[in-house]
This record gives C-alpha cells, structure tokens and sequence, in this order.
C-alpha cells in the first residue's frame, strides 16, 4: 500500500452504509477520521451522499512514453 490514510470516502461511506444498515444511526451521520470529518447521508434511491471538504494533498506528473 501506500502507507496510513488520514481520510477515505470510501471508508467513510462503508461505516455510514453498514450503521445505517444496523439502525445504529439515522439517516444523516458524521464519520470523523484522523484527517477531518465527513458527513454521508442516505438518498431517496438508498445511494450515499457525502458531504465535506477535500484538499489536494499530492501532486504528480508522468511521461507516458515510460509506460509504452
């Protein structure tokens, strides 16, 4: 892997998806991690909806030659 990840929505959206699923929590719930909080809520067709900031945090440019 790539080391500790501070924050993943889809991390987060599994919890939310198996609380809810559990009727641990409502519909709207706030997952907090080392890198911040988000919030996930369920919609009218069961999908997830998240909700909180994102931050660019690597930044990186390849020549595709090198993979031909």
């Amino acid at each position: 892997g790539a080391g500790y990840t501070l924050a993943s929505g889809t991390s987060a959206s599994a919890v939310a998806a198996a609380l809810m699923r559990e009727g641990l929590v409502d519909d709207v719930v706030t997952i907090v991690m080392p890198g911040g909080e988000l919030s996930v809520r369920k919609g009218p067709r069961g999908n997830l909806i998240q909700r909180g900031p994102a931050q660019r945090v690597y930044r990186a440019e390849i020549e595709l030659e090198d993979f031909l």
